[in-house]
C-alpha cells in the first residue's frame, strides 16, 4: 500500500480536477484535503513496478506540481465501521448529552 500526497495547481472546481486523479489506474481511494497537500491518494499495489507506474501517471497530470509518497510497512487497524472504534460508554454519553 502506498499513500501519495499531491500538491497541485489546478484552476476551477476541485470536482473537475479530481476526475483526472480517479482515472489513474490503481487508485483505490482519493481524498480532497486542506493544508500543504491538496489531495491524498491510496493505492494497494503488489509491487514496485506498479507503484512506479502509478507515480508516473499521477505526475504526468499537468496540474500536479509534486508528489510525496509514503509506503505502508504494516497495517495497525483497517476498520470500515468508525463507531466500532469507540467504547459504548463514550457513544452513549455523546448521544445523550445536550
Amino acid at each position: 500500500t502506498v499513500l501519495v500526497q499531491l500538491s497541485t495547481d489546478y484552476h476551477g472546481s476541485h470536482h473537475e480536477f479530481e476526475e483526472r486523479i480517479l482515472e489513474v489506474e490503481g487508485v483505490s481511494q482519493a481524498y480532497f484535503t486542506m493544508g500543504e497537500t491538496d489531495f491524498v491518494v491510496v493505492a494497494h499495489l503488489p509491487g514496485r513496478e506498479m507503484v512506479e507506474r502509478l507515480l508516473t501517471d499521477l505526475e504526468t497530470i499537468d496540474e500536479v506540481r509534486g508528489t510525496n509518497s509514503t509506503f505502508v510497512v504494516s497495517t495497525l487497524r483497517h476498520s470500515h465501521r468508525a463507531l466500532e472504534n469507540y467504547d459504548i460508554g463514550t457513544l452513549l454519553s455523546e448521544l445523550t448529552s445536550e
